[in-house]
Order: C-alpha cells, then structure tokens, then sequence
C-alpha cells in the first residue's frame, strides 16, 4: 500500500506548493491508515503533519470514543491534534439538508478553518465506486462519473488508488487499532446501501471492478477536462455584455450547449445548474419563452437573442438601521461592547470568537445592522479566500426566505459580520485585541 500512495501522491503532484498537511482523522480504518502512511513518507517528502478530528455528536458515547481514540493515538505518535464538536442532527433541522450532506458539510468547513496547508482525507479507490454508483443512481453527466478526484484545491486524497481490503491488510500488517462506526453497519444511509448491496455483486462479476471504476473515472476526468476547456473558449466566443448570443449557443454541439450556459450561470450568479434546469432554458427559443425560473429564485431570461440570468430581488423587507450607541438592540439581535478579559471569561469563547466576536478597534467609521445587498461579499476567518454572498448562500443551499432572514453587519469599508457565517478577516479578534464587540442573535430569523 505504501508504494501505491507514493506513485498517486508522485503522479498527481499532492505536495506541490506545501509541505503542512492535516489528516482528516475519524479514528476508522482509512483514516488511521492515512495518518500511518504519511507518517511513514514523512522525512522523504519533507512533511509537517497534524490531524484534526470532528466529532459530529450523531453516536453519543460512541462518538465521544472515537475522539478520545484519536487523541490518545495522536498523543503516542506525537502527532499536534486540534478537535472540535459540532450538532449535526440540529444543524441538519436548521438547514433542511440531509444529515450526510449537513456532516459533509460542517466537517469540510471545519478542516478548511484549522489546516495551515494541505488537507488530506482517506478516501479510497473503493469509496469511488460507491461516489460513481450514487451519482448514476441520482441522475449525473460526465461529471459526477468522474468520481472522487485525487486533488481538489488543497485537498488531497493520497489513497485514492487503493481498495478498502488493501487498508485493512496494511493496518493489520502494521498492527493498527482503530475504531468502527456503527452507523457504516446500518443499511439507513443510500452509500450504505451501495457498499453492502451493489458493490458485493459487481465483485462477483469481475472482481477487478474496484480497480475498473477507478480507471474509468480517471479516463472521464481526461475527458472531462478537455471539454471544459472547449467550453470555455465557445463561452468567450458567444458571450455578449452579461450575457450569451441564443443563436451562437443553440450552433454548437449539445455537449457545449449544456456546458455554456452552466458557465453562464456560475460565472454571473455563482449558481450551480443541474441538467433539467439547463434543458428548460436551452427550450426557451424554440417554445417562446422569455423568462425561466431555474434555481433559488433565480430566472433565465430571454430578450433580444440574448440569454442572461437574473438573481432574486431583494426582500421588500429589507432594513439598514444605523448603530449609534452600545449596547444596541435591533430585532432579536444585540450588540454588547466587552473588554477582552471579560470577553475571555464567557462560556463557549472559543466558539463566540470564531462566529460571532469582532475587534471594536478594527471598525471603520460607522457601524450598521442590515439586510444583505446584491454585490455583498465577505472574506471569512480561517478560509482564505474573498467569497460573494451569492456563493455562499448557494453552497450551504439555502432557500428564499432563509436568505432573507440574515442579518450582516457593516461598516463604511464593507461587510464584517454575516449572521451564521462568521466574521470577516480584516476585523476579527486576535492577541492584540483590547476591546470586543459581541454579537447576540436570540434566534435563527431576524424578525
């Protein structure tokens, strides 16, 4: 298994541009194997590791095991450990999604907050195949046949050519505890349905099918990267003033069709389109329709031969109220000037800093409560990156009357504080903090 990780971290560059990698670490097999093996092409390849560990609170004192596991193996192997604990069934309620994507979600959040450089999870070529036979189950292009991708950003899948008996050979070679999550067993879950069910009988087909899917998903990712090149010059070509050239788009071949507007979309409202809604507003010429809702509250809208989407308006209830003095209460939401010693003696600091804390010195001229505003974007600790509201609201998948209950706080630079996201990089609390403006929001909704 070594020689496997070395010739994938080799063939797809894993350690380009950092040598700090955190392993996303669970506590099962796959991901004690990771922390193992790197450990093992530590010296050769010059790398800082730490591990970072999300209990998600689903399995009660089970969970509660599996973090204390990870902090008693982390402490023999002298490995730097940072956990946190999250509510995954409440935010799952909070957010409408499932609890898998709310978990895939809230852990994806919290490795990209406290790694330095690189972020490495245990995928393996077997947990492709389960990607590859989910996303033909739900309905997908090319894309999602793609399967896991061995690098994404600054994450980094060192295992992803080996199969899932390969790691339990290694960890037992190797002599490896680790720990079994109970909810893997239970058939509740769709990947667990795949794992137990339709993996088990392709195996009896072929045997090699693990391996199989693997190289198929490799082979489309080619494909896949050609196409959106190609896409990407026809955009340019039919692009007109926010907008594409109807009859342009409608002179390619289908595959560009669908992918040009997809890039419309993304590059305009930060949207993700799926194949119905491009295939609605692809018909649109041809049936005389000159405006197509598509998604969260977003249109296509056809006019002069020219395609362009259109966001939401924004909320007719929509506020910006000036803060004056502190204390200050507005709604269900409170502004609270705290020192920083006193700031220190909360309960859940920790938390309150991260989210919901901003340095009253790092404000900038006057100070409001409001509604958020087309163009908004904001830069949140620990992520690294300036993202627009549009973005954001989108990734977490949130709906029309969610997005108009946020409350972002201002100042006369820009945005400092979106409810429920955190804060921006410029006016977060730091060692130098003296003075703490602390804001409190009674619930979810504004009004």
């Amino acid at each position: 298994m070594l020689e496997s990780v070395k010739a994938a971290v080799k063939r797809y560059n894993m350690f380009e541009g950092s040598r700090s990698v955190t392993v996303a670490l669970s506590g099962g097999a796959d991901s004690v194997a990771l922390l193992s093996v790197l450990l093992e092409l530590r010296d050769e390849f010059g790398l800082e590791i730490t591990a970072a560990h999300l209990n998600h609170s689903l399995r009660g004192a089970e969970s509660d095991g599996d973090e204390e596991f990870v902090r008693e193996l982390c402490k023999k192997l002298s490995v730097p450990l940072v956990t946190e604990t999250v509510d995954v069934k409440s935010e799952s309620e909070r957010s409408g999604e499932s609890i898998e994507l709310a978990a895939r979600r809230k852990r994806y959040e919290f490795l990209e907050r406290v790694s330095k450089g690189l972020i490495a999870t245990a995928h393996t070529a077997t947990d492709n195949i389960e990607t590859v036979l989910y996303n033909m189950a739900r309905g997908t292009g090319l894309h999602g046949l793609c399967g896991i991708p061995p690098v994404r950003g600054r994450i980094i899948r060192p295992m992803i050519s080996v199969t899932r008996c390969e790691v339990e050979a290694y960890c037992t070679q190797k002599g490896l505890q680790y720990r079994t999550d109970s909810s893997n067993l239970s058939d509740i879950y769709a990947r667990n349905k795949i794992r137990h069910n339709a993996v088990p009988i392709l195996l009896e087909v072929n045997s090699a099918a693990v391996e199989n899917t693997a190289r198929l998903s490799e082979i489309l990712r080619q494909d896949e990267s050609f196409l959106a090149e190609e896409a990407e010059k026809a955009f340019r070509k039919c692009y007109r003033d926010g907008g594409l050239n109807i009859d342009e788009v409608q002179s390619l071949h289908p595959s560009l069709q669908y992918r040009v507007v997809a890039l419309l979309a993304e590059k305009e409202l930060s949207l993700r389109l799926e194949h119905i809604h491009i295939e609605a507003v692809l018909s649109m010429s041809e049936k005389d329709t000159p405006r197509q809702s598509v998604k969260s509250g977003c249109f296509a809208v056809l006019k002069n031969g020219v395609l362009r989407f259109e966001e939401p308006r924004v909320s007719a209830d929509a506020f910006l109220v000036a803060v004056d003095s502190l204390p200050f209460l507005c709604g269900n939401c409170t502004l609270r000037l705290r020192s920083v010693e006193n700031f220190k003696k909360m309960p859940n600091v920790n938390n309150l800093s991260i989210e919901n804390a901003i340095d009253y010195d790092k404000i900038c001229g006057r100070l409001y409560l409001r509604s958020r505003l087309p163009g908004d974007k904001i830069r949140l600790v620990g992520r690294g990156c300036t993202k627009t509201f549009k973005n954001l609201l989108n990734e977490r998948g949130l709906g029309r009357a969610e997005r108009d209950s946020l409350v972002v706080l201002s100042d006369d630079n820009g945005v400092l504080w979106l409810s429920g996201f955190g804060v921006d990089e410029r006016a977060a609390v730091d060692r130098d903090t003296e003075n703490v403006l602390l804001i409190e929001i009674e619930e979810n909704n504004f009004v």
